[in-house]
This record gives structure tokens, C-alpha cells and sequence, in this order.
């Protein structure tokens, strides 16, 4: 099995947390409404992370050729 990229990580992680994040939302209980909300954003923060990374590595490709 093949090493995920460092910014390959960082989106999959981010899709996890804000799919975790989704699935709070969806549960009937109020108290964790709060909490379903605070994984959202913290799951888009690091996609968005991710999505910087590769940006970044494909600007360093570019640069060398």
C-alpha cells in the first residue's frame, strides 16, 4: 500500500471530521448541535489546509521545470 502525501492526509482527515461533524447535526438531541458545528469547521480549517499544501507543492513543480 502506497503513503498517502502529507496534503493527501490533511484532506482526508478534514472530509472525516467534517463527515463526523455532519453526523452530529443529524442526531435529534440539541446538546450536540453545538459540538456538530465545531467539527464543520474544524474539518473545512484543515481541509482547507490541505487544499494549501498541494497548491504549494504544485507551485514548487512549476517552478523547478
Amino acid at each position: 500500500m502506497k503513503k498517502l502525501k502529507s496534503y493527501q492526509q490533511f484532506i482526508y482527515l478534514g472530509l472525516i471530521i467534517i463527515a463526523i461533524g455532519l453526523a452530529f447535526t443529524l442526531n435529534p438531541k440539541e446538546s450536540v448541535s453545538s459540538m456538530s458545528t465545531v467539527f464543520v469547521v474544524l474539518g473545512g480549517l484543515i481541509f482547507l489546509i490541505g487544499i494549501s499544501k498541494k497548491r504549494a507543492e504544485n507551485g514548487e513543480k512549476g517552478n523547478k521545470e
